[in-house]
C-alpha cells in the first residue's frame, strides 16, 4: 500500500494525562493566589497608611494654626459658615478627598467635598482628645454647644496616643465581614488589613496594629485606660 494512503496516527493526551495536568494547575492556583491576594492587600495597606500620615501631619498643621489644639470630633454646627467635623476642619491642610478612604474599605463619599463620619475611613479617638464645652461627656454629643480639642501639651506621650485608626461602617467591628446592616455609627477600629488596622499616633508615625491584642482587648479604642 503506497505509504500516502496510510491513515496517520493522531497523538493525543490519554484521560490519566490529562487529569494529571488538571491537577497539577489546580495545585498551582491553591498555592498562587493567596500569594496574589496577600501581596495586593500588602499594597492597600501601604496605600492607606500613606493616608494616615498625610491626615496625621495635617492634623498637627491644624493644631499650629489654633493655640496647640487637637481639633474637635465635631463642632456641633452644621452650615456654610462654621466645619462641622474633623475631616472639613483638616481637608484645607490635605486638599485630597481621597485621603479619608482606604482602598480596602467599603465606604464612598456621597458628596464631593463633604465629609460624613459615617462614612469616611478613619475614626478618631475622641472621647479622649475631645471635650464639650460644657464639660459633658463627648459621648453624650456635641450639640448644640459644641466640643473643642484637646490641647497638645495635656498630651503626656504623643508617640504612644492615637490619633485615628481604620474603620468601615459597612464591616463587622469584630469579625471585620462585610455587613451593610452593621451600627454605622459604632467609631470602633475594624480588621480592614488583615487581622488589624493601620493606626496614627499624634506623634505622626503611623503603624499596623492587630485586632484584638496589640491594639485593644475588647475591639475598642477609646478607652482612657
Amino acid at each position: 500500500m503506497n505509504s500516502k494512503h496510510r491513515k496517520r496516527k493522531v497523538a493525543g493526551f490519554t484521560l490519566i494525562e490529562l487529569l494529571v495536568v488538571v491537577a497539577i494547575i489546580a495545585v498551582l492556583a491553591a498555592i498562587l493566589f493567596p500569594v496574589f491576594a496577600r501581596a495586593r492587600e500588602n499594597a492597600r495597606r501601604s496605600s492607606c497608611m500613606s493616608n494616615e500620615k498625610q491626615l496625621g501631619l495635617g492634623t498637627l498643621m491644624y493644631s499650629q494654626d489654633y493655640d496647640e489644639r487637637l481639633p474637635p470630633y465635631s463642632s456641633g454646627q452644621y452650615n456654610s459658615n462654621v466645619k462641622g467635623n474633623w475631616m472639613d476642619m483638616i481637608y484645607p491642610y490635605v486638599k485630597n478627598d481621597q485621603v479619608f478612604f482606604c482602598p480596602s474599605g467599603t465606604s464612598t463619599q456621597s458628596v464631593a467635598g463633604q465629609f460624613d463620619a459615617r462614612e469616611v475611613n478613619y475614626g478618631v479617638n475622641y472621647l479622649y482628645l475631645t471635650t464639650t464645652l460644657t464639660g459633658a461627656v463627648p459621648s453624650a454629643g456635641c450639640y448644640p454647644a459644641g466640643c473643642t480639642g484637646v490641647s497638645l501639651a495635656s498630651i503626656n506621650s504623643p508617640s504612644e496616643t492615637v490619633w485615628l485608626v481604620d474603620r468601615d461602617a459597612n464591616r463587622d467591628g469584630v469579625t471585620g465581614k462585610i455587613n451593610m446592616e452593621a451600627d454605622i455609627t459604632s467609631k470602633a477600629p475594624t480588621k480592614l488589613h488583615f487581622d488589624g488596622a493601620d493606626v496614627t499616633f499624634l506623634d505622626g508615625h503611623v503603624k499596623w496594629m492587630k485586632i484584638p491584642g496589640v491594639l485593644t482587648k475588647d475591639y475598642t479604642l477609646w478607652d482612657r485606660e
